[in-house]
């Protein structure tokens, strides 16, 4: 893969990943000030403001990018596990959906519990 389909993959990744961030958010009732806290104290991203999470967490205007540690991070305290804040692979095997207690050979996705 090269550098301009990682670029595209990742600007076509963002704003699902930033919705279902937000959706999680929400159900738990967690505002940007305690995930932004959170992420700090517990994973030690000394970076992670409420004025950085809500520059990660808006599809519109100037962003700061996410890293993969903060995406982590954000997983963690929001208790989802990152692959349901992904949206699903493109895999030509699989399309994103192996059978339910399959693991996809080609892109790794696990199909769930049978």
């Amino acid at each position: 893969m090269n550098t301009v389909a990682i670029t595209d993959r990742a600007a076509e990744l963002e704003a699902p990943f930033v919705a279902a961030v937000r959706t999680a958010m929400a159900d738990r009732g967690v505002s940007q000030y305690v995930l932004a806290r959170a992420a700090s104290t517990q994973f030690g991203l000394t970076v992670v403001t409420n004025t950085a999470v809500s520059k990660m967490l808006t599809c519109t205007g100037q962003r700061q990018g996410m890293r993969l540690g903060h995406a982590l991070a954000f997983a963690s305290v929001l208790d989802v596990d990152l692959n349901a804040l992904v949206p699903a692979s493109r895999c030509t095997t699989c399309a994103g959906k192996p059978p339910p207690g399959f693991i996809c050979a080609s892109c790794g996705l696990t199909g769930g519990k049978p």
